[in-house]
């Protein structure tokens, strides 16, 4: 795949990257708005869901038109490849957020709706912003530069698209992310894997953020419950 000569549709060749800028604008204005009010997070992260609609729209409208390049779709992996290697990543990602105790926090797998309401919407993320950052952006930069500038460039935004949910040492683990999603498209996957990665990726992190999120329930549920009786 790597080294062949990409052909560019017109959506990625002006529009695409037309419309990647365009929604990084609009999430950064609305991250600005949601910082200087109160907004609960669970509006912050709806709202920030909602700016992915133009960017899967016009992406699924350039997959209409003509592939970017070869390595978009095409996928010479097992799905269950990309799966794995995307669990992992989540896993190893969140390991090193916590320090270790992210173990901890995976098992036993909730029983839920929360859990289920916060996958859909993780998959949802992780087609929008593989959308945005692997097909609309990398697409076009690897029209520009050699293939693994494209994809240093591409992880890098992609880690700093998550700084301002976590600083440097968040963006770092997603620049980190952000390679191995770009590497398991580059080199063989194609978008489909990419996405699958992300996916797993994200369904990790979500088991755990509901297991912490329950068990911190369930500690001040006890906590109030001992007050109430002394």
């Amino acid at each position: 795949m790597i080294g062949e000569e990409v052909p560019v549709s017109w959506l990625n060749e002006t529009w695409g990257l037309a419309l990647f800028v365009f929604w990084w604008f609009l999430w950064f204005i609305l991250w600005v708005a949601v910082v200087r009010r109160p907004v609960p997070p669970v509006i912050a992260l709806f709202v920030y869901e909602l700016t992915l609609i133009p960017v899967v729209v016009g992406a699924l409208i350039s997959l209409e038109q003509g592939t970017a390049s070869p390595f978009v779709l095409v996928s010479a992996w097992n799905p269950w490849v990309a799966l794995g290697v995307g669990a992992a990543s989540g896993f190893g990602g969140w390991l090193l957020l916590t320090a270790g105790q992210g173990v901890r926090a995976l098992l036993p797998l909730p029983k839920n709706r929360i859990l289920l309401a916060r996958s859909a919407l993780d998959c949802w993320s992780a087609l929008g912003e593989e959308l945005a950052f692997r097909y609309l952006l990398l697409s076009w930069l690897i029209t520009m530069v050699t293939w693994w500038v494209a994809l240093l460039i591409a992880a890098a935004l992609f880690g700093m698209h998550h700084f301002p949910v976590g600083g440097w040492k968040v963006a770092l683990v997603h620049t980190g992310s952000g390679l191995l999603f770009g590497s398991v498209q580059v080199f063989g996957g194609g978008l489909i894997a990419a996405i699958a990665a992300h996916c797993a990726y994200n369904l990790v992190v979500a088991v755990v953020r509901v297991n912490t999120f329950l068990r911190a329930r369930q500690r001040h549920f006890r906590f109030g419950l001992a007050a109430g009786m002394r």
